[in-house]
């Protein structure tokens, strides 16, 4: 048999075989996430076949776009919960592999799970103005109504997306039942995304000023407090005391915040600022109708728009609470 000279059995041209090494592209790996995709889980990255020789990298892609090397044990980032798709190719000198199989946060509705009993956003707002937000979770109790002189107006929107717009003088929207059909436990947790373009009231105490969120029971108050210089800050407490926790906010610029109680404590963050938890009892009636956009009497009015607002039935993790934050960052252009 003919042989070229120089070429012996173990350097086939033809089969890009180097002295026994297949030289091959890599197949598309296989990832998984013992912990689900959450800040600060791993990511364990399986090779896969053929391998390739040898492996080169491996690419993560947030959504098609190239986020750059990642190594196996890699943790999620804050990036990574925003993405609708996360995927890994691997790569070496001959060649990139297709994607891996996809992964995603679980999303709101399974990472809050059954604690969570109102979700409105962007989505399930009828009317213009606005007649009715409808709960994202599917609970009626927690959907919001508002007459016809009280409904807050549509076409302002927060990162492109539908906010409506309460106008400080008259709008509000009540919840469809009790406050006892969505805040039953002795620990809860509120977060959203606000815009606020101003601030009038200053009372001796928040739950008589303009609010995000109250009952007609005065039994809890998410609330806005002027400083008398066009700015103000925001306040949460509850019935059995006068002492809320509170910070500034900005007027005329959207921002994040959450705020909870842990069944010792009431707590409060806005963007990545935090208050200095305050003792404070849990609180007693739940009697009343939940209310947004005004305060218990309706006697002072929010005036701004509400992106979207979260209402727990519980205190979450640490990492439920991070995860949202990092989502409600990406998806409103907020810091959080």
């Amino acid at each position: 048999m003919f042989r070229r000279p120089g070429v012996g059995a173990g350097r086939r041209i033809g089969a890009r075989a180097i002295g026994g090494n297949n030289l091959l592209a890599p197949g598309a790996p296989t990832i998984s996430a013992a912990g689900g995709v959450s800040i600060g889980q791993a990511l364990t990255i399986a090779a896969g076949t053929p391998v390739g020789n040898p492996i080169g990298t491996y690419l993560l892609y947030r959504d098609g776009v190239s986020a750059g090397a990642v190594v196996s044990g890699y943790t999620y980032v804050a990036a990574d919960i925003a993405a609708a798709a996360l995927t890994v190719r691997a790569t070496n000198a001959i060649g990139t592999s297709v994607d891996s199989n996809a992964l995603a946060w679980a999303g709101i509705l399974s990472a809050f799970g059954s604690m969570l009993t109102c979700w409105d956003n962007e989505a399930g707002q009828t009317g213009s103005p606005v007649d009715a937000w409808v709960n994202q979770q599917t609970s009626a109790a927690a959907n919001w109504t508002a007459t016809l002189t009280t409904r807050p107006s549509t076409g302002r929107r927060i990162n492109s997306l539908a906010a409506p717009d309460f106008d400080g003088t008259n709008d509000k929207m009540v919840s469809a039942s009790s406050m006892t059909s969505f805040i039953v436990a002795t620990k809860m947790y509120f977060s959203g995304v606000l815009l606020i373009d101003a601030i009038t009231t200053n009372s001796a105490a928040y739950y008589f000023d303009e609010a995000l969120f109250t009952d007609s029971g005065q039994n809890i108050w998410i609330a806005f407090k002027s400083d008398g210089l066009g700015g103000g800050s925001i306040g949460f407490g509850m019935g059995p005391t006068l002492t809320p926790v509170e910070l500034p906010i900005p007027v005329g610029t959207p921002f994040w915040f959450e705020c909870w109680h842990d069944g010792t404590n009431i707590n409060l963050r806005v963007g990545t600022t935090a208050a200095t938890p305050v003792a404070c009892a849990p609180i007693g009636s739940r009697a009343g109708t939940g209310i947004i956009g005004a305060r218990y009497d309706s006697l002072a009015f929010m005036n701004g728009l509400i992106g979207t607002l979260i209402v727990c039935n519980d205190d979450p993790s640490a990492s439920v609470k991070a995860d949202s934050r990092a989502y409600h960052a990406a998806k409103w252009g907020v810091t959080a």
